[in-house]
């Protein structure tokens, strides 16, 4: 009779079917969890800009407080900050596009970082990148768009309307987007999530940078954006409540 020291001890291999059969499981897993994984990393980066866009409105509010009611003007509409830049007839007009010494004003005295100035939905490589951070000597292109305080701008773009069409605003009777806190404009947006539509280029440029900040690659079509209001409140719009609200050339902003 054998002692149980004596006893050899029997080892069970997996079989290959059995170790097909786990990686299918595994395999069907991933399969079902990536999807969800990217909507919630999808989900917090939408939480993570509409701070960024709240941020910018809390600014704007502050130093429009500061400011006898004058919301400031980061264009350089006003020729504010001398570098003669923006909103000039022969300039290009475009609300994502910023005065270079506001830029710095807005990091060096509002304590601002880089990283506010664009949405995390839009790939870094794409908008949070030198060349657009510094475009020139005179400006720097942001991966929002700032629709207060630029009178001269709001006579070189046209607006939708109700009607479907587009009409352009001459200066007289309600202003298409506020210059001060008493204002009443027609629209109350300060500033927005980036949704550009440009020309035959659709939501892209002429290269990789993408001009919506959230966007469906499935669709090609962006999935809404953040809006930050006068009053102080931001809220996230879907993109099926939205309309090309303003253009200027070739270029739909939504």
């Amino acid at each position: 009779m054998r002692t149980m020291k004596e006893t050899p001890m029997r080892r069970h291999a997996f079989t290959l079917i059995e170790l097909l059969v786990v990686v299918s499981i595994i395999a069907l897993l991933i399969a079902i969890l990536l999807p969800s994984l990217a909507r919630a990393k999808e989900q917090s980066r939408r939480v993570v800009c509409g701070m960024n866009v709240r941020q910018h409105v809390m600014i704007a509010l502050g130093e429009a407080v500061a400011d006898n009611g004058n919301l400031p003007d980061w264009h350089n509409d006003s020729g504010r900050w001398g570098t003669e830049w923006q909103f000039r007839p022969t300039d290009s007009i475009w609300p994502h596009t910023f005065d270079i010494d506001a830029r710095d004003y807005l990091v060096e005295t509002i304590k601002a970082e880089r990283d506010i100035f664009y949405c995390p939905s839009n790939h870094d490589e794409w908008w949070n990148r030198d060349d657009f951070w510094r475009q020139n000597s005179k400006s720097s292109v942001f991966g929002y768009a700032y629709l207060a305080a630029a009178p001269n701008a709001y006579t070189h773009w046209t607006y939708y309307t109700d009607a479907g069409t587009y009409t352009s605003w001459s200066g007289a009777g309600k202003p298409p987007f506020a210059t001060k806190l008493s204002d009443r404009p027609k629209s109350d947006l300060i500033w927005v999530d980036n949704n550009r539509q440009v020309g035959s280029y659709s939501w892209y440029r002429y290269d990789i940078a993408r001009g919506s900040n959230h966007f469906d690659d499935n669709t090609q079509q962006p999935v809404g954006g953040n809006q930050g209001y006068l009053d102080g409140h931001v809220e996230w719009v879907n993109f099926v409540m939205m309309r090309p609200e303003l253009k200027y050339g070739f270029v739909f902003w939504w």
